[in-house]
């Protein structure tokens, strides 16, 4: 099993002081045998030695969330970048190039970001939840001629995209209730020309939402559902929801979220919100191995949720629980949305090295590291 790089590097002489730099880094591998005996808990990895990373960073905190689109004929690929109120589009090769920026309502605010071609024309279209006033207002956009067009809007879903076992990648959706949770049952978009419907309804456990949740396969094509509970554990169930196993130990981690005002909800602090934070995203393999990053250093102010550190972790289930088969080193940086590309073996990360501050905007980094041949 192969693992990706980990780095201990000052940030800034890495990746400079311009708005958007490049540099192709070789690095330590962090990887040790399972066996090696060390005090060193951040030592011990499993995993095979990756010779290069690329990271690009960027002078504003843009962290709702990251998606990746076409690889075009230029070798480069497409990124899109989504912070509260803007949406980047880039191609990304040696270097990243912004290609547009598009803005959405200044009442608004943007939850997540996904791609998928539904119609099959080769063209993925860009999928953003958005959510303004207690109200989802979600848009779809095609990449045309060097800008984001917009194909639809005001549809009352969020979006999550998910790469559907062997029939390719789906864009999931599930609505909003009036009290601000998630409501009705997990459904499939479609899209039929210029019009959208929804179809292939999902049963899933009762704990799950569209955020929360992921399938996968086992060796024999049994398939299971894996929910990211409340608390972050990890648990297993069957697809008629029976529990089949939860981990020990917590994953996921995210800042992001929306709140819903509600007279019931009002707290210690006079805040009469009740605030819905959205779990991290969960990525299957075409290994049908689970990708998921836990982020760490926690505190709590209120209802602000903070974070310093990440780590990634591939688990494998064995038909009676997820075996861990490597985690990566750990890094110094909050994890704000991955993508996973299998046909270059790319795991992309948006990665926040400084938070937006009185006198700062902050700084965030998209970072590629590549799996080796033959791994995922």
């Amino acid at each position: 099993m192969g693992g990706f790089f980990g780095y201990d590097v000052n940030i800034d002489k890495v990746f400079g002081s311009a708005n958007v730099g490049v540099a192709s880094i070789a690095r330590e591998n962090p990887f040790k045998p399972k066996n090696q005996k060390t005090n060193d808990f951040n030592s011990n990895y499993i995993g095979t030695e990756v010779n290069a990373e690329i990271g690009y960073k960027i002078s504003e905190n843009l962290t709702a969330s990251l998606a990746v689109g076409r690889k075009l004929p230029s070798g480069e690929r497409e990124l899109f970048l989504a912070g509260d109120r803007i949406i980047r589009y880039y191609h990304q090769g040696t270097e990243l190039k912004q290609v547009s920026e598009t803005a959405i309502d200044k009442t608004a605010k943007i939850l997540g970001i996904d791609t998928a071609d539904l119609d099959g024309d080769g063209i993925p279209e860009v999928y953003v939840t958005i959510i303004d006033r207690e109200t989802l207002v979600s848009q779809v956009y095609l990449p045309h001629e060097g800008r984001l067009e917009k194909i639809a809007e005001g549809l009352p879903y969020f979006f999550r995209g998910i790469e559907d076992d062997d029939k390719g990648r789906k864009i999931l959706v599930q609505e909003m209730g009036v009290n601000g949770e998630f409501y009705g049952g997990v459904l499939e978009l479609a899209k039929t020309g210029t019009k959208f419907e929804t179809r292939n309804p999902r049963k899933l456990p009762r704990s799950g939402n569209l955020y929360n949740f992921n399938s996968f396969s086992d060796a024999a094509g049994k398939g299971y559902h894996v929910i990211m509970n409340g608390d972050g554990y990890l648990v297993v169930t069957s697809r008629d929801g029976r529990e089949l196993w939860q981990s020990g130990e917590k994953f996921g981690g995210s800042d992001r979220y929306y709140k819903r005002e509600t007279l019931e909800e009002r707290t210690s602090f006079g805040d009469q919100y009740r605030w819905f934070f959205l779990a991290q995203r969960m990525i299957v393999t075409p290994r049908g191995e689970l990708l998921v990053p836990r982020n760490d250093g926690f505190f709590v102010v209120g209802n602000l949720r903070s974070y310093k550190k990440h780590t990634f972790h591939v688990l494998r289930w064995t038909g009676s629980l997820l075996e861990e088969k490597w985690r990566s080193r750990e890094y110094p940086t909050y994890l704000a949305d991955f993508a996973y590309d299998p046909e270059s073996r790319d795991l992309i990360q948006l990665e926040v090295i400084q938070g937006v501050s009185l006198v700062s905007k902050g700084q965030s980094v998209i970072s590629v590291k590549r799996f080796p041949e033959g791994e995922h």
